[in-house]
Parts: C-alpha cells; sequence; structure tokens
C-alpha cells in the first residue's frame, strides 16, 4: 500500500506521540490525536469546523492521564457528541448484545445527537 506524505506524517506523529507516553503500541486514540495536530489536514479541518479540535485533544490527554488506559476498563468508554464520558460498553449476557450502560448497570439509549 503507497501511503501519500500527509499520511506517512500523521502516522510518524502518532507513533512520536505514542512514543512520548511510554506506549508500546500505536492505536487510534494515538491516531486521533495526531489528525487533530496536522494543521492542513483534512481531518483537522472538519473537526475545526464542528469545533470539537480542542475538546477531542482535551478528551484524549485525560485518556491517556488516566489510570486505567490501557486495560479493558478503559476501552470501553462510550463518550457523547461533545466528548464528555456518557457510559460503557458492556455486554448483555441475556441476549448476547453489546450494549451502553450507566455506572449502575442500567442500559442506555446512544448518546443523543447535538
Amino acid at each position: 500500500m503507497k501511503l501519500t506524505p500527509r499520511a506517512k506524517t500523521v502516522l510518524a506523529a502518532a507513533a512520536k506521540l505514542a512514543d512520548e507516553r511510554g506506549h508500546s503500541w500505536i492505536g487510534v486514540e494515538h491516531l486521533l490525536l495526531a489528525l487533530t495536530l496536522e494543521p492542513h489536514g483534512v481531518a483537522a479541518g472538519v473537526l475545526s469546523s464542528v469545533g470539537a479540535t480542542d475538546a477531542i485533544r482535551e478528551q484524549l490527554v485525560e485518556l491517556f492521564d488516566s489510570p486505567d488506559y490501557g486495560s479493558a476498563a478503559a476501552s470501553r468508554i462510550v463518550v457523547d457528541w461533545e466528548g464528555n464520558r456518557y457510559g460503557r460498553f458492556e455486554l448483555d449476557e441475556a441476549t448476547g448484545d453489546v450494549v451502553i450502560v450507566d455506572d449502575s448497570g442500567a442500559i442506555l439509549p446512544p448518546p443523543p445527537r447535538p
């Protein structure tokens, strides 16, 4: 697969972000943060046009700094459209479906769109 120069730049930035945090992997979260930092990228432009760039960066930094980061618990967190924690994914053993639940275990609908 041939990558564009911009894609190579974003991948290198994601690797650097992961390395700076002592992570031995590059996850979607590293790529998303790198995309928000690419000043001339399409993704950064789209996120900026809807005012989401700063919120996404803040949420990713908060995620990286959380004690659960890298654990299964952190990977199940669901955020709403503004980047606020909404609930977490769980497997409903009765139905076999993946659902969103709150801290009490009550099933929630998908986060409402703004």
